[in-house]
């Protein structure tokens, strides 16, 4: 089997309705619009694979738009040609064409792992070490927004089934206080309540502010300081109670590696676009695990693709101590998928489908794509 054409296909969507307006909300601004790039990989023996990944620049370094140029200009044509089995090859080529573009890479990686599930006629699960779980725990995103409006979203999370909820802080202490405070009396003691900070504290004012949060008993606090702030996440982590996990830190598989040796976190939160795909993700679970350190599997809100990947990911793993989450299909409007993931009562089937288990809908990607690009 060889690869013969790449198309890449850039996709805007709207954010849904009330979600949009607090899910969208963060310390380093809001989503406005939800950009994606597809990528179609086509082989000599009919098989075609899809995958899909959801930059946002403000978190993530690489745009919808240089994300298209990276593949267009210096990851296709290495490609052509190639057996896509030979994915430790494509990866070796991938990586010394583009070293530092990762999410450029996740696409390509995630429709590689469809055309082999869909060659041998087997679910992505089974090429990563197979299922230990049929149902993924999902935790329920909360962004900024009024005291009322964010409790309304809480409220809907749970009603939902959703046991274990994530709030954006980063307002400062007062506004952070209040918003914890009011929480937890919302849900109660039994709902887990897990923080996001975006970057927003210096380090000495993250440990303050968690300090004090900490009487809500926290799950665990995301990314309280600068991304490239390695020092002051160790800082932070070595003077709070509360366990620290990174986000705009762990950006690739070498990130995961620095921060683990660095004793900077207390857990790994995976993605597909960060560190790059089923192939980094599984690089990085197994580096977490030689450490005992736990791994979940966060979101980037993502299509109908990566979310069931994604999925597959986590029933793939040996232990999984934290809900996981799969926000696109509450915040995005549409989606480009037939058969999206199926959530029920807070959490989510994994989907059982050969390759990556989705059924691309070409009318909804006519719809929202801007342009196709095709690579020979």
């Amino acid at each position: 089997m060889q690869i013969e054409n790449i198309e890449i296909i850039p996709v805007t969507l709207p954010f849904a309705g009330h979600v949009s307006s607090s899910s969208a909300g963060t310390a380093v601004g809001a989503w406005k619009i939800c950009r994606f790039v597809l990528v179609k990989i086509y082989t000599d023996e009919g098989i075609t694979g899809i995958g899909e990944v959801p930059p946002w620049i403000k978190v993530g370094k690489e745009s919808q738009a240089s994300i298209v140029g990276t593949i267009q200009n210096y990851l296709a044509g290495e490609l052509i040609g190639e057996d896509p089995f030979n994915m430790e090859k494509i990866w070796q080529k991938m990586d010394a064409a583009a070293p530092e573009n990762t999410m450029a890479k996740t696409p390509i990686d995630l429709a590689l792992y469809d055309i082999i599930g869909k060659a041998l006629d087997v679910p992505a699960y089974k090429l990563i070490g197979g299922k230990v779980r049929d149902q993924i725990p999902l935790c329920g995103i909360v962004g900024f927004g009024s005291l009322k409006d964010t409790m309304q979203l809480v409220e809907l999370w749970l009603s939902l089934g959703y046991r274990t909820i994530r709030l954006k802080i980063g307002m400062g202490l007062d506004k952070d206080k209040e918003l914890l405070k009011t929480a937890r009396k919302t849900v109660g003691s039994t709902v887990k309540l897990r923080v996001d900070a975006n970057q927003a504290y210096r380090p000495k004012d993250a440990v303050k502010i968690i300090k004090i949060l900490e009487e809500y008993d926290l799950e665990f606090v995301e990314q309280p300081v600068a991304g490239w702030d390695y020092e002051g996440l160790k800082y932070v982590k070595g003077s709070v109670n509360t366990p620290i996990m990174p986000h705009e830190s762990l950006y690739d598989i070498r990130d995961a590696k620095r921060l683990i040796e660095m004793q900077a976190v207390d857990l790994l939160g995976l993605k597909m676009d960060r560190p790059g795909g089923l192939t980094n993700a599984r690089t990085a679970y197994k580096l977490a695990e030689l450490f005992n350190l736990p791994c979940t599997v966060i979101s980037s809100v993502e299509l109908g693709i990566s979310t069931s990947v994604s999925m597959m990911f986590a029933a793939s793993l040996k232990t999984l101590e934290f809900a996981c989450e799969a926000s696109g299909s509450m915040a995005i409007a549409d989606d480009v998928v037939k058969n999206p993931l199926v959530i029920e009562n807070g959490n989510a089937t994994v989907p059982s489908g050969v390759g990556l288990g989705i059924e691309l809908d070409d009318e909804k990607v006519a719809k929202y794509r801007e342009k196709i690009i095709t690579c020979k």
